[in-house]
């Protein structure tokens, strides 16, 4: 079993074969929301922080989408909601398959893949911030109901019996991929090229995503470890608008946790080969070498 360490060197080297992909494809993208914030604060990984987040505006995002299979080498691949079952997300993830990572989600339920990178697709939210707000509120039940549609059986575990009765009634009557494909089309109506505001509608920080585009705009580098990536040109306001003015400031020591419940991880086994099993093994190893 590894550690975060083990675990933030790999996603670095997934977010340097992006970098080096989106450079030969010509598709633009910039570090965001936490990545954003400890390239700003930390030089690179926020220390308690176990993933990469990046951004496309949704043209470059569909080309990505639409050509994985062409312009990915092995063992990287693209996850989304066509194409992975269960997908509840409403954006991509770039897989290294040659690793593991099991995550707790929910009472007795896991999800097991590999090491990866989020990619959020950047769309356009109108001419005025108050448009954009108004677009947002359209899209809320969209995004809700993408996201409750795709829960599986499993993940519904020791949920409250409220929750459940409103989980399956969404899965009875709305089918998780159409419900996606609803709100990617509907997003798509405002392109982000010919909007004033852009926002990542499904990214977590609901009003904060929606700023100008000229804050993106043109991609500046910026060190994040011992490598380069792209930026927004306006950075400092990005951050400003997402965390506040004092984004420099660290946070309590409580809220110095990562956002995901990570049970198990390995970076020299590919997922399709872990079983549960594995995981009592190791426990049972590591608890002989203390002996």
């Amino acid at each position: 079993m590894n550690n975060i360490k083990n675990l933030q060197d790999k996603i670095f080297e997934i977010a340097i074969y992006f970098d080096n992909l989106c450079k030969e494809h010509n598709f633009t993208y910039y570090l965001c929301g936490g990545t954003l914030l400890g390239a700003v604060r930390h030089g690179g990984f926020i220390p308690w922080d176990d993933d990469i987040d990046v951004s496309m505006p949704r043209e470059d995002y569909d080309k990505l989408i639409n050509n994985y299979k062409k312009i990915l080498k092995k063992p990287y691949d693209l996850q989304y909601y066509k194409n992975t079952k269960d997908y509840h997300l409403s954006f991509a993830k770039i897989v290294d398959t040659n690793t593991t990572l099991v995550e707790v989600d929910g009472k007795d339920n896991y999800k097991i893949g590999g090491a990866f990178i989020d990619i959020f697709p950047i769309d356009g939210a109108g001419d005025t911030y108050e448009k954009g707000i108004k677009r947002r509120k359209k899209a809320s039940p969209y995004i809700r109901i993408s996201s409750w549609a795709s829960y599986s059986k499993a993940k519904l575990k020791g949920a409250s019996f409220y929750k459940k009765i409103i989980m399956q009634t969404f899965k009875i009557f709305f089918n998780a991929k159409k419900a996606k494909l609803k709100l990617e089309n509907f997003l798509r109506k405002k392109p982000y090229s010919q909007s004033n505001y852009v926002a990542v509608y499904v990214g977590k920080y609901r009003f904060k995503e929606i700023m100008k585009r000229e804050i993106y705009g043109e991609p500046v580098k910026i060190n994040f470890v011992n490598q380069q990536f792209y930026a927004p040109q306006h950075y400092k306001e990005y951050l400003n608008i997402k965390f506040g003015d004092g984004y420099m400031e660290l946070p309590p020591e409580e809220k110095r946790k990562s956002g995901h419940n990570i049970l198990y991880m390995n970076m020299d086994l590919p997922y399709e080969k872990f079983n549960m099993n594995m995981i009592e093994m190791e426990e049972m190893e590591w608890q002989n070498e203390k002996i």
